[in-house]
């Protein structure tokens, strides 16, 4: 079992979870789209994706962050976060107004499905340039970095380990740039567990999305 940092914009709650089935994008050579309600066939395929917010900067390019105001945004393919993500209006650079860093517990393994679920949600990762936005000085490829990877299933005498990988030094200079406080994976590990711990809770189904299920019971 895979778990996933991703520096994204916007500023999400501080759990939540997206349940959208995944299928290819017909307009785009490489791009996966999310299933339009009343739209589920056999191309449709059940998604879900928990994600946990473990920091955050909701004044992007003010303060802290100085070099965040001078850079350059653009948008990548397709922008299935709509009019989700709040951006700068009034100019050619559609930079986001926030920042964070969440971690991505996929539940299934669909292509692209972490992609396109947090950007449907409306976090874009930043780097992305399909589902993203586009900043070459923050981040010059998509800042996505499997942190942690947990042996669930042994052999006998086996024991499930977990393996923890550190940011990478460009994500972490991403962060720097904007703004964003970086915490080391030992401790993120630590608050990703304690969420998980309520994910029972009727707070994870609380999204802006419509269940799977619902859909292909319709």
């Amino acid at each position: 079992k895979k778990f996933y940092l991703a520096i994204c914009c916007g500023n999400p709650p501080d759990r939540f979870m997206v349940d959208e089935a995944l299928q290819r994008d017909e307009n785009h050579d490489i791009a996966m789209r999310v299933t339009r309600s009343g739209e589920m066939s056999d191309q449709s395929k059940p998604s879900k994706t928990l994600f946990v917010t473990v920091a955050r900067n909701v004044s992007l390019g003010q303060g802290g962050a100085a070099e965040a105001a001078a850079l350059q945004w653009r948008l990548g393919d397709t922008r299935p976060f709509g009019s989700k993500l709040a951006l700068r209006e009034g100019s050619n650079n559609p930079a986001p107004k926030e920042a964070c860093l969440v971690c991505a517990i996929p539940l299934t393994g669909r292509t692209h499905q972490i992609r396109l679920h947090v950007a449907h949600a409306g976090f874009p990762i930043i780097g992305d340039p399909v589902y993203g936005l586009l900043c070459d000085a923050a981040m010059d490829r998509q800042a996505l970095h499997a942190f942690k990877l947990q042996v669930v299933e042994a052999p006998p005498l086996v024991n499930r380990e977990s393996f923890l990988a550190p940011l990478p030094q460009d994500m972490e200079r991403c962060l720097q740039v904007l703004g964003i406080e970086s915490r080391s994976v030992q401790d993120i590990n630590a608050m990703v567990a304690e969420a998980l711990l309520s994910q029972d809770d009727p707070f994870w189904g609380t999204t802006e999305s419509t269940k799977t299920e619902e859909r292909m019971a319709e």
